[in-house]
């Protein structure tokens, strides 16, 4: 007897919970997006090189992984990048860059601290990636 009144008395309880906390739930959905949005907009797959200057661990010769973009720096698989300039423009690879990646891909120009480097991606994503890697104005100092 207590067992079905307790269930009872909980019943309120446990809809309320499974209706806000589940996946189809409101609080359960605005997780699902949150845990999903870096994923889908922040990592990107393709190589890395120096063209000019040093970086600890990367060479002249290109060097595949993911890379994921926080404000201002890509990090790319183990080393952080602090990115003080992008250029403009992007290429195509030539013969002697031996594609770097798997299909058609764009090369930019990106500048650290210490060296340029050149990041080849998937063409279709070169522009959010520019896009994404502008360095934010900072804010001027109040006088």
């Amino acid at each position: 007897m207590s067992d079905i009144l307790f269930r009872i008395l909980l019943w309120p309880l446990e809809w309320v919970l499974e209706a806000v906390f589940l996946p189809t739930g409101p609080l359960g959905k605005r997780f699902a997006r949150w845990i999903a949005a870096p994923a889908q907009f922040e990592r990107f797959a393709g190589a890395i090189r120096i063209v000019e200057g040093r970086q600890p661990g990367f060479t002249v010769g290109w060097r595949a992984g993911i890379a994921t973009i926080r404000r201002d720096a890509i990090e790319f698989e183990d080393r952080k990048l602090r990115i003080t300039g992008i250029d403009d423009g992007s290429r195509r690879p030539s013969e002697r860059d031996r594609a770097p990646i798997a299909g058609p891909c764009g090369i930019l120009r990106i500048r650290t601290a210490t060296a340029e480097l050149e990041w080849a991606i998937a063409e279709d994503q070169v522009d959010l990636v520019r896009q994404r890697l502008r360095p934010r104005p900072r804010p001027r100092p109040r006088p």
